[in-house]
């Protein structure tokens, strides 16, 4: 298909210039991919761009915000630049709108001068990003590290932005070269390093997570501070379009403050449709836990595992956690349950779950519970290993206010 071209006046801008563009009329373009620029660069450094989207605005304007994107270019001479969509800054209550287009504008934020020949919005079917399946997290503290192999199946130069063509526009920090060039029909392997490090996040919303994680493999979590009003850090399998297991997810040095639901969560939702999905290889490691205050019975719980849709979650790992005096909850909550707001089918199941050195200093609590859903769907293999509250190595469940429920075997407190 051909590119829709939204402007063929030639503009030369130089740095914080700025070329506006008010389109002859509204221009649909629902069927592209992204915006393209033809450009003449006349700097020999790094040229940083930011492109601005105007949609049609049928309603309140503050519905319908400008959707900025960036995108940067290395050299001088004639370039053509493509921003996919997904590139763009935008609230998903304006996605629909995006279609539409009143305008656009590109600003220079760094070098320059540059000439603008062309904008258009085009097809970027030629181009192919994939993850090779082996990338592993390395040692214990090591940030992640994926390879992508970047393939340019058209004859034309292209200029890719890789984080953003791959994580969106919620992209993790991540610490590389963001911007490649590739030759006609090159192919070529590219190892990008991710970490979520050094985060301090705050919401208070309704829903206002902190960090959850969906089918995803391979996560490292480090040194953050979480004050949510819902679960800090939630780990789940499949939910909407996010689909697959969760595996390999660590979370070190963390402070967490939940108002609301649990500062920590595994295991609600996954893939019922199919069967449920599969949580493994998850650890929790030098977290301070600060408050825990949920009102509704059913979601209490500091360290809390609450398995449903099918799921089976297995191999987690506690370690050197510090848990404050809390306002209402549960220290640890272990289920396989079916919350019939959540979940069309209760979950599998909980097994090999490891407790080391946990430390609560709080009083007035919920007792902790501990139990599976029926005969198939069972807590099994859960261990404690210095246990301590309130000054007490906990040796028996009783004594760290601990329910056995039904269902749950392999208890085992040392």
């Amino acid at each position: 298909m051909e590119n829709i071209v939204l402007s063929r006046n030639y503009y030369q801008l130089n740095r914080e210039e700025e070329y506006r563009v008010a389109l002859e009329k509204v221009t649909d373009v629902s069927e592209k991919e992204g915006i393209c620029l033809e450009l003449e660069l006349y700097g020999e450094d790094v040229t940083e761009l930011e492109v601005t989207l105007f949609p049609l605005h049928i309603a309140r304007p503050e519905f319908f915000p400008e959707i900025r994107g960036r995108v940067a270019v290395a050299g001088k001479g004639t370039r053509r630049v493509d921003i996919p969509f997904e590139q763009f800054e935008f609230r998903q209550t304006v996605r629909a709108f995006l279609n539409y287009l009143d305008g656009i504008s590109v600003r220079v934020l760094r070098g320059g001068p540059v000439l603008v020949k062309e904008i258009s919005a085009c097809d970027m079917g030629d181009f192919q990003v994939r993850v090779l399946r082996d990338s592993l997290t390395g040692e214990s503290g090591s940030r992640l590290e994926y390879t992508f192999l970047l393939s340019n199946q058209g004859e034309d130069r292209r200029l890719v932005n890789v984080s953003r063509i791959l994580y969106g526009r919620e992209c993790l920090p991540a610490e590389y070269d963001r911007f490649v060039e590739l030759a006609g029909a090159e192919t070529r392997a590219y190892k990008v390093t991710l970490g979520m490090t050094d985060i301090m996040a705050f919401s208070c919303e309704g829903w206002s997570d902190g960090i959850d994680m969906m089918a995803c493999s391979d996560v490292a979590i480090e040194d953050v501070f979480m004050r949510n009003s819902d679960d800090c850090i939630a780990v789940y399998g499949a939910r909407g379009d996010y689909k697959g297991d969760t595996r390999n997810v660590t979370v070190k040095h963390a402070v967490l403050w939940a108002d609301v639901a649990h500062p920590t969560m595994i295991g609600v939702h996954g893939d019922s449709e199919n069967g449920g999905s599969l949580l493994e290889n998850i650890s929790f490691e030098d977290v301070d836990i600060l408050e825990h205050h949920e009102p509704q019975d059913d979601y209490l719980g500091c360290l809390c595992i609450n398995v449903g849709d099918g799921n089976t979650v297995r191999n987690v790992t506690y370690r050197n956690i510090r848990v404050e005096q809390f306002e209402r909850g549960k220290l640890l909550d272990i289920q396989v349950k079916w919350n019939k707001k959540y979940n069309p089918i209760p979950g599998n199941c909980v097994e090999h779950v490891v407790f080391e050195d946990i430390f609560y200093t709080g009083e007035g609590e919920f007792a902790s519970e501990i139990k599976g859903y029926d005969e198939n769907r069972r807590v099994t293999d859960v261990r404690f290993k210095n246990l301590n509250v309130r000054g007490k190595h906990v040796l028996k469940p009783e004594e760290g206010n601990i329910h056995v429920g039904e269902f749950a075997e392999e208890i085992v407190f040392g």
